[in-house]
């Protein structure tokens, strides 16, 4: 695949202000960039048991972003515990992956969470974060409410209003959830008891009037909402001296006026900075001689790229007065290079093909889902466009505001912009030219070493690493940093991987290696609970339960606290029984004497040759040895009987079903299949927990799995070989597998699923510029939502939605 690199544009990007204060710079000043990111999901909501299936688009300014290689991601519940990460390799500014939702899971709504190191380099907070509705049959919701109340703000253009000056101010009028609602608003001078203007929101809550305040008098907002209540609400605090601003974009160009109350020192000089994504487009010197005159300048922005813009006017000494965002539009919604075709028949089980064709020749990297919306009312979910083009500055985007994209209507987009809060920049390396180097902030997979205690390394001496992942050898040798340690980046290996190590001369040194990954960071054990949702009358609820009903998962097998702990083996005391004395050796050995050793099946697999020879899959090992555990598609766990209720035949269809335990190697927490990637040779000791278990990391009722590899200084039988350790590489990423009823023998099973397709690798260019999807249709759907997302090579993005019925 080849590399987006658009970095060129950056050195074109540069302004001529039109008045001879101005300070000209021959070249683009630049500091590191927020990064964003947009995920697009299979569908919009999911039931428990059922996978997540998503792929990530890592944004800068107008391209797919190349300044990190590490996906940390994870999922929380509705009070923010940590219920699973992963962490995924990062290609070309893309990533796709998984979670397989538990089906324990309680909570309604799950968080998902995501990050790069260049994402959270500027901004710690700068994370994308997105709440997912899962459907149980347990609600979170509060009580439903008659009437929605109205939330009304106003934003004076700039952030401060000033006296005597003419202020331009935004008004937005919101539901509590985020809905626009419709007001008839007058604003009311309150010294003099008269309204001196009026006016009404417009389709998405908004409105912009001008006021010249008086110093001495105070203003109220009157308004009536459309269910008849009348409200009123103060204006925010107006500054006796100061200076105003106002910014609009026409014919390409943006347009400013500025105009100060006041003649003082501080602002006998005022300073413009405008900034994309932290880069400095436009920087000039503006002198106001007068109070109460007006100044006016103007630069081009035709060739910046599309999305926002924020200006800052600053005073001499560069204190911040006004700031403003500005939407500068471009071509991201006309001609879209994508076009789709479609031979469609929603009888059960039936075939359905959907051709793209792309229009132009431009490399295209696509993602492609359809879903089942016959049992949920579609949503209005935010797309790949406007997430990239505003979130890259913008705080949050808190309603759907594609329809006034596809408008392209800019009056309206930047009055919204007026209401919405935007991440913060250093305008001081800004303002100094200072630039930093884009380059990348990690590279991938990083393993080291070094010694537990003092010792010294030949500087002529190497480390031999074999990694060995699913029996395909990389072979490397490097060299010492310093006298005491080692370290290879640009790795790439997944599940869990053993690694064979060996020094090149002083041998004997190898057992005093501690070899481990390093620079990887971790997802937080919590996060901030989510709020209670409201229920209003007005609003359907997102899931009508007669409809969904059909596809929910039936638990016939509940756990209870008084069968999981009468299957534990509680073990005598180990005082001269050689066994368990053993166990309880390799017990502090492995696990450090961890909670729970005397409550689980213990395994001691080290000693076990025999067993070992005949069981060389530890799945097998472990199903043979621990009672209540089954093997079921490569899944190890404790069987359950479930059911999935169906409205178009009498009674539940009944499938067997897996619950797995959670999976831990070398106490790091893994998925059941990387038990598969796992030599029971290099096996020592094995631990199971059936039932309830809470760790400093987790809580599970469904039993967790503890599986610790040999070290090579173990005390008992020797190994022979190289010395190695296993390291957790990159969680794998699962494909998703089409269901073909071109197979007639599967014709007879049931299918509810509610994701149809999948794809999250769709490229096309000039060789390549047709792909035909292929999928079958459930027992059940009427009603299908094809969703396309992704970037061409020349940074546009691409959003087709089509629902077939």
């Amino acid at each position: 695949m080849k590399a987006f690199h658009y970095y060129c544009f950056l050195l074109a990007c540069w302004c001529i202000p039109v008045f001879c204060t101005a300070q000209n710079s021959n070249q683009n000043d630049s500091i590191f960039s927020f990064e964003t990111m947009h995920v697009h999901f299979d569908k919009d909501i999911y039931l428990p048991g059922e996978t997540i299936w998503f792929k990530a688009y890592l944004f800068h300014v107008n391209e797919l972003s190349l300044s990190a290689t590490n996906f940390y991601t994870a999922i929380y519940d509705d009070k923010g515990n940590l219920i699973q990460q992963k962490q995924y390799p990062v290609t070309y500014g893309s990533c796709n992956g998984d979670f397989q939702l538990p089906l324990s899971l309680k909570t309604n709504r799950i968080q998902f969470r995501a990050f790069t190191k260049a994402m959270i380099a500027v901004d710690t907070n700068n994370v994308y974060q997105k709440n997912i509705v899962v459907y149980t049959n347990n609600s979170d919701s509060e009580k439903v409410i008659a009437n929605m109340p109205v939330t009304v703000k106003l934003f004076p253009e700039g952030g401060q209003m000033i006296a005597e000056l003419d202020n331009y101010i935004a008004l937005k009028a919101s539901y509590a959830d985020g809905s626009p609602a419709v007001l008839n608003a007058q604003v009311f001078d309150v010294q003099k008891g008269r309204v001196i203007d009026s006016f009404v929101t417009d389709n998405i809550g908004m409105a912009q009037f001008i006021l010249t305040p008086h110093p001495k008098k105070t203003y109220k907002l009157l308004y009536k909402d459309d269910n008849g209540n009348a409200q009123q609400i103060p204006f925010p605090s107006i500054n006796r001296y100061g200076v105003c601003f106002h910014a609009v974009i026409i014919d390409k160009e943006v347009q400013c006026t500025v105009a100060k109350n006041r003649s003082s020192d501080s602002l006998s000089l005022l300073h413009i900075i405008a900034q994309i994504a932290n880069f400095r487009v436009y920087k000039a010197d503006l002198i106001i001689p007068n109070e109460m005159e007006f100044s006016s300048f103007k630069f081009p922005v035709d060739s910046l790229p599309e999305g926002i813009m924020q200006l800052t006017l600053f005073d001499k000494d560069w204190n911040t007065l006004q700031q403003r965002t500005l939407f500068i539009p471009g071509a991201q919604f006309k001609n879209q290079p994508l076009q789709i075709t479609d031979t469609i028949n929603l009888q059960p089980k039936a075939k359905n093909i959907v051709e793209l064709n792309l229009a132009d020749t431009t490399l295209t990297e696509l993602s492609v889902s359809v879903a089942d919306i016959n049992f949920y009312n579609f949503s209005n979910k935010q797309t790949i466009t406007q997430a990239l083009l505003f979130k890259t500055q913008l705080n949050n985007v808190d309603i759907n505001i594609d329809s006034i994209l596809q408008l392209a209507d800019n009056n309206k987009i930047n009055l919204w912009l007026l209401t919405q809060p935007y991440k913060k920049y250093d305008w001081k390396k800004l303002a100094n030219k200072k630039e930093d180097n884009l380059i990348p902030l990690d590279n991938y997979l990083s393993v080291g070493a070094n010694f537990k205690e003092r010792k010294v390394i030949a500087p002529d001496d190497g480390l031999n690493l074999i990694i060995d992942y699913k029996n395909k050898k990389q072979f490397y040798n490097l060299k010492p940093i310093g006298q005491t340690a080692f370290k290879k980046d640009a790795l790439i290996f997944f599940g869990n991987t053993k690694i064979d190590y060996q020094l090149d001369k002083n041998k004997n040194l190898a057992s005093y290696l501690t070899i481990y990954k390093t620079d990887t960071l971790a997802m937080p054990l919590t996060i901030p609970a989510l709020k209670k949702q409201v229920r209003f009358e007005k609003i359907p609820p997102l899931v009508p339960e007669k409809s969904v009903a059909q596809f929910s998962v039936i638990d016939t097998n509940k756990i209870s606290d008084a069968k999981t702990f009468a299957e534990v083996v509680v073990k005598s005391k180990s005082k001269g029984n050689v066994i368990l004395s053993r166990i309880d050796e390799l017990e502090k050995f492995y696990a450090g004497g961890t909670m729970f050793s005397s409550k689980a099946y213990q395994l001691n697999v080290i000693d076990d040759t025999l067993g070992v020879a005949v069981n060389n899959n530890i799945q097998d090992y472990i199903k043979f040895r621990v009672p209540g555990l089954t093997l079921v598609n490569g899944i190890l766990g404790r069987r359950k009987s479930s059911g999935r209720a169906d409205l178009y035949k009498n009674g539940p269809v009944v499938h067997d079903t897996v619950i797995s335990p959670l999976i831990f190697i070398n106490d790091f927490e893994s998925e059941n299949k990387d038990l598969q990637d796992i030599n029971m040779k290099d096996v020592a000791y094995i631990k199971y927990l059936p039932g309830i278990a809470i760790g400093n990391s987790f809580n599970t009722v469904d039993g967790v799995i503890y599986v610790y590899t040999k070290k090579g200084n173990e005390k008992g039988p020797s190994t022979k070989g190289l010395p190695f350790v296993y390291i957790k590489g990159y969680d794998n990423q699962n494909e998703f597998i089409n269901t073909d009823y071109s197979d007639k023998s599967l014709l007879a099973q049931k299918d509810l699923r509610t994701t149809l397709y999948w794809n999250p690798n769709v490229m096309l260019d000039k060789t390549s510029n047709k792909v035909k999807i292929e999928f079958y249709n459930n027992d059940v759907s009427k009603k299908l939502l094809v969703t396309i997302e992704g970037i061409n090579a020349v940074g546009q993005l691409i959003h087709l939605e089509k629902i077939i019925e």
